[in-house]
This record gives structure tokens, C-alpha cells and sequence, in this order.
């Protein structure tokens, strides 16, 4: 017998729910390198001028001259020059001790920001120079410039922060339960006010493994392209997402 208004052969089925959730968030940088002074001199030249200004990778930032630099450079040609005698000569422990000696001359150039490629054209020169010459380690923008050309520096005064825009960090936050159907690379869209009818999309890149006692929340991260460097650090934005809620009934309409 039929129940009038059911329909005989309609089953009640699985189906997968999605729920979109938006929550405001808010925007941090992803890298910067901040170049802190390893030796005393004096900032000869900037190459730089303001906080914002955008520098490519590789681009001067500024040069320091430092007497210390100078010396320790002799130093690591002065070693050099005896590896080369103790090759000529074939004494094997006097080549080692000559290589020790260089080995510990180049790492106190680099513990003074002097990068490998400047350390291998010092080697190959065998010329020493007055100056060094800090280069940005990537593209992006210059976040922060506390020295003036011609101030006088000392080990462990800051002189210049580049901050890398290319990719930014988007923090949320998200309810306990809510965070078992976060997973990593589920996507994102993300808005702003500051670009009404733009949308940004990126992943989820991290969640959190600690919550939060006051809020009974947990930090995620999510992570975007930023080629036009629109996205700027602090900035609030508004993140949506579709969360897998599980699997629910499904009732036909005529059922």
C-alpha cells in the first residue's frame, strides 16, 4: 500500500555537506632578513633612501667601512698564500695547518656578513677591499632604514630590515571543533575592504596544535601569493573557506 504524497521507491540518502565559514583575520609578513652590523665602521653610502622603498634580489643596500674588515682580510690572503706554498712545497702538514688557518679566516668573514660569492672573488682577486657592501637576499621591501650615510656603527646595531611580500601569512582563528575539518591545502579566499572586488586565493598552511584558554580557539595559518604586493602586513581581511561537515541524510523533495 502507498502512502499518499510518498513516493514507493525514494531512499533516504548519504549525502556530503560543505559549510562556508568567513572570519576576520588578520595579515603578517612572511620572511625578512634584518642585517645587523658585525663590526665597527662607518656606513659610507646608502643605496637605499626610505621605509617602503621596493629592492630587487641582489641589490646593494648600503656599504660600510670598517678597518676590522680590512684586516681580517689580509689575514685570510696571508693564509691562502701559505696553502699555496705548502702545495708547492708537498709537506702535508704544513698544507693542513695552512688549511686551518684559511678555514678559520673565512668563517670570521662570514660571521661578518660577508657572503660566499664576495669571500670566493676576495680568493680569487687576492685584492682586499676598504668596504663592505650588504645586498638584499631577496625581492621586497625595505621595512625598516635606522642608519643615516656617514654614521658611525657598532657590533649589533641594526641597519636595515627587507621584508618579503612576495608571499604573506593570513592568521585565523577557529573553534575547536571546528578545526578537526581543517586540513592542510584545503583553499581559501580571502577579501578585503581595500579591494572590494578582488579575491585572493591561497591554502591552509598550518594549523596550530596549541588552543587558546580564553577563547577555546586555535590559531590556523594560510598562506598566499602576493605578486602586485597588494596584501600588506596588518592589514584585515576576511578569509572563506567550505568545511567538510560529514556525510547527512538526504530527503528526496516528494518523499
Amino acid at each position: 500500500m502507498t502512502t499518499p504524497g510518498c513516493s514507493q521507491n525514494k531512499r533516504l540518502k548519504p549525502k556530503a555537506r560543505l559549510q562556508k565559514r568567513q572570519v576576520s583575520s588578520w595579515c603578517p609578513w612572511r620572511a625578512n632578513n634584518r642585517y645587523v652590523s658585525r663590526v665597527e665602521g662607518y656606513v659610507q653610502k646608502l643605496e637605499i633612501s626610505t621605509r617602503g622603498e621596493r629592492v630587487e634580489k641582489d641589490q646593494p643596500l648600503l656599504t660600510i667601512y670598517s678597518p676590522d674588515l680590512l684586516t681580517t682580510q689580509r689575514e685570510f690572503l696571508d693564509a691562502l698564500r701559505l696553502r699555496d706554498e705548502a702545495k708547492k712545497s708537498e709537506t702535508g702538514a704544513t698544507l693542513e695547518s695552512a688549511q686551518r688557518l684559511v678555514e678559520s679566516a673565512k668563517r670570521r668573514l662570514t660571521l661578518w656578513n660577508v657572503a660566499e660569492n664576495q669571500i670566493a672573488e676576495l680568493e680569487r682577486s687576492r685584492t682586499p677591499k676598504e668596504t663592505l657592501t650588504l645586498y638584499s637576499p631577496f625581492k621586497g621591501v625595505v621595512q625598516n632604514l635606522p642608519v643615516d650615510q656617514g654614521r658611525r656603527v657598532m657590533i649589533g646595531d641594526r641597519l636595515v630590515d627587507v621584508a618579503d611580500l612576495s608571499t604573506v601569512w593570513v592568521w585565523a582563528d577557529f573553534y575547536q571543533d571546528e578545526l578537526p575539518m581543517l586540513k592542510r591545502g584545503l583553499p581559501v579566499v580571502v577579501t578585503t575592504s581595500s579591494y572590494p572586488n578582488e579575491r585572493f586565493c591561497g591554502t591552509v598552511d598550518l594549523i596550530d596544535p596549541f588552543i587558546n584558554d580564553a577563547k577555546r580557539a586555535g590559531r590556523v595559518r594560510f598562506i598566499l601569493p602576493n605578486p602586485d604586493l597588494k596584501l600588506r602586513p596588518e592589514m584585515y581581511v576576511d578569509v572563506e573557506l567550505s568545511m567538510d561537515m560529514g556525510e547527512a541524510l538526504a530527503i528526496p523533495v516528494n518523499a
